[in-house]
Order: structure tokens, then C-alpha cells, then sequence
């Protein structure tokens, strides 16, 4: 595994993220996407009473790390 990151570099990157608080609340699970093209998840979400801001991890693509990115989210697709 570690030879492989070597080799391949990161392909994804875990970051903390800091959202206002009201809806649309991300979903554990949700797909993070840029360009049209899936570059990650996010892995946890929680409204923290603490902080005052929706907190969370998510991965992301390494070189989409920076603060202060702005992060959408979508409401989910309904099944049928």
C-alpha cells in the first residue's frame, strides 16, 4: 500500500469541514464532486451547538485543500 502511494501519489485527502448551519445539511456518504467528476466523499457531518457550524469530514481531491473552498450541497435523488 504504501508503495502504491509512492508510485501513484494521493488521490484523495481527509479534510475538516466548517458550513453554516440550515439546510440543505450534507449526508454521510455524499459524493464530492468536481467537474463533473467524483473525487471523493463525505465521511461524517454533525450540527455542532459547540461551534455554531454544521462540522464535518469529507475527502477531497490533494490539490483541493486550501481554506475557505466553497462546497455545495446537493439534496439526494429520490428512489423509485
Amino acid at each position: 500500500m504504501i508503495a502504491a502511494l509512492v508510485r501513484h501519489g494521493l488521490t484523495r485527502r481527509l479534510v475538516g469541514l466548517r458550513l453554516p448551519v440550515g439546510p440543505p445539511l450534507p449526508q454521510a456518504c455524499n459524493l464530492t464532486v468536481r467537474n463533473n467528476e467524483i473525487v471523493g466523499r463525505v465521511t461524517s457531518v454533525a450540527d455542532s451547538d459547540a461551534v455554531g457550524h454544521i462540522i464535518g469530514l469529507a475527502y477531497v481531491a490533494p490539490d483541493n485543500t486550501a481554506t475557505k473552498r466553497t462546497i455545495r450541497a446537493a439534496p439526494r435523488a429520490r428512489r423509485t
